[in-house]
């Protein structure tokens, strides 16, 4: 291009720079938006009781069960040095979220044009799946933006020639291939699903071996497996149960769907199945195209979109419907970027229907960021606590089903102010015995429970009052509850039954009147109908 070229392309440029920091802005303004005002649900208090953990508590997690996860965990293990609130943890993903926009334009402009970088980056920034990751204190958005970088990386590296751009340089530069490993092994540190981008991005290379730079290549793959080694042996070292909760999800799928209406709404359920439609008509254009261009590294810039978009669904897919379920609906926000490169890789060929397609798109995208900040209600584990803790009395015993969900209860009964009490000076201690221990929540011992759940309501048969407490409970589990409460009377009789948002159920009991006040001499027994714990 000639100076004077260049200097007439200058306001163009300033321009689409200009539209692009408004864009970042916007993106930033909706991770942002109400970070603190929610609770934390389960997971998001487990990635917080974990990292407060004792230091050998924590390693011990990581190193025999966490692994998966281990990179963020420890990243947040540093920033809750600034505090460990909601807003402050979120801040973390938050960040991530808002980084991955610009990355993501990036990597639209080196594959596509700088028109497609407008539409990744508007594409990254509305994406309500994206903006959910940003705003949980778990690896989600983290994972996205490593992937991402990743990504970039890999396109700056194995594509320098730049397909005909005289301003690319002839060769790689070492601290591309650099980049790629450390991203790439840090993404499968962070979340176990990143492998499956790693692996797309090679394959896409099938349609263009011959301008592959394999020496650099397969030396920066021995490099990140080298780096994965630790990863490796966590996963052969025996089998690990922490997914093993997918398997009820699985084996309910009605009920999932009407969780996700109840938690999104009608509305946000269908602005959800509307989302996945158009990002499967997004796919079926980016694969016509690819079919139709001309030349290989053409059809790589559609097919390496492509496979991101597809293969961390399509492989986990495969192993849930024969082996084992491990697919989550979660993990699948590892795919976020891809749709975005799809939606510039659609935009950036000639023809209005395309464009068409690209607006319904951001549409959905607009309806969904709508449905999740107006419907959308976290396990109010704030609330619940708050309202055990002021109308608590002393010898008071809880139970907790299932046992983990303990763990959020224990967060917020230790971030609730004496003053949330009937009686401040006594509002700690006031909740004396509590099923599981409390190891569940220090991640001592391998969080081992001493007390059974059977123990508990004999223990909860001989006092004053008893709180249970039930939460993700799958269909299967409203027997074990029905057991629990029949187990409880006649000795107690139900006082009161208090419903949270996100499915948090807090039942209070009360000994009845001319009930023994010793413990029973006949043990609980709830049948078989609970798990042995």
């Amino acid at each position: 291009m000639s100076p004077a070229e260049q200097s007439a392309a200058e306001p163009d440029r300033r321009r689409a720079r200009a539209i692009l920091a408004v864009v970042i802005a916007a993106g930033a303004i909706l991770r942002l938006m109400r970070l603190g005002n929610q609770s934390f649900w389960l997971d998001e208090a487990f990635s917080v009781l974990l990292v407060r953990a004792p230091w050998h508590a924590f390693v011990y997690q990581l190193r025999t069960a966490e692994a998966n996860s281990s990179f963020y965990y420890l990243l947040l293990r540093l920033w809750t040095q600034l505090g460990d609130g909601e807003a402050q943890t979120r801040l973390l993903s938050a960040i991530a979220g808002i980084a991955t926009i610009p990355l993501a334009a990036a990597v639209a402009r080196r594959l596509f044009s700088a028109r497609a970088t407008l539409a990744a980056a508007i594409v990254m920034a509305l994406d309500p799946f994206d903006i959910w990751a940003s705003q949980e204190t778990r690896g989600y958005a983290l994972v996205i933006l490593l992937v991402t970088c990743s990504t970039w990386a890999f396109v700056r590296a194995t594509d320098a020639a730049g397909d005909g751009d005289p301003d690319a340089p002839a060769s790689p530069s070492m601290g591309w291939w650099v980049l790629y490993v450390v991203a790439s092994a840090l993404a499968v540190y962070t979340h176990l699903y990143a492998s499956f981008v790693l692996l797309a991005q090679w394959l896409s290379l099938a349609v263009r071996p011959r301008s592959v730079p394999w020496c650099a290549l397969l030396a920066s793959g021995v490099a990140l497996a080298v780096l994965l080694v630790p990863m490796a042996v966590f996963l052969l070292s025996g089998p690990h149960g922490n997914i093993d909760w997918i398997r009820g999800s699985w084996e309910n799928l009605p009920g999932v769907w009407n969780s996700v209406r109840q938690v999104l709404g009608r509305g946000g359920a269908v602005a959800a199945c509307g989302y996945l439609v158009v990002c499967v008509a997004l796919l079926c254009v980016a694969a016509a195209q690819m079919r139709r261009a001309l030349t290989p590294h053409s059809r790589w810039t559609y097919l390496l979109p492509l496979l991101w978009f597809v293969t961390p669904i399509a492989i986990p897919l495969a192993v849930s419907l024969t082996i084992k379920p491990v697919l989550d609906p979660r993990y699948a926000t590892i795919c976020a970027p891809a749709v975005a490169l799809l939606a510039a890789a659609v935009l950036g060929q000639p023809g209005a229907w395309r464009m068409r397609l690209v607006a319904v798109l951001i549409a959905a995208e607009l309806f969904g960021d709508w449905a999740y900040f107006a419907r959308l209600r976290k396990e109010d584990w704030r609330g619940a606590t708050r309202t055990m803790v002021a109308e608590s009395l002393p010898g008071d015993v809880a139970i907790f089903y299932a046992p983990y969900v303990r763990r959020p209860f224990d967060y917020y009964a230790s971030h609730t102010p004496a003053s949330h009490s009937a009686d401040p000076a006594n509002a700690s201690g006031r909740i004396a015995e509590l099923y599981p221990s409390a190891r569940y929540s220090d991640f001592t011992l391998d969080s081992v429970v001493p007390l059974s759940l059977a123990g508990a309501v004999d223990s909860a048969r001989s006092a004053p009052r008893a709180w249970v407490v039930l939460s993700h409970t799958l269909r299967a589990d409203s027997t074990c509850a029905a057991a629990i409460d029949a187990a409880l009377r006649p000795t107690l009789h139900q006082l009161r039954d208090l419903h949270f948002a996100g499915g948090v159920e807090v039942r209070l009991y009360a000994r009845t009147k001319g009930a023994p006040d010793t413990t029973p001499a006949r043990p609980a027994s709830l049948g078989g109908a609970c798990p042995q714990a």
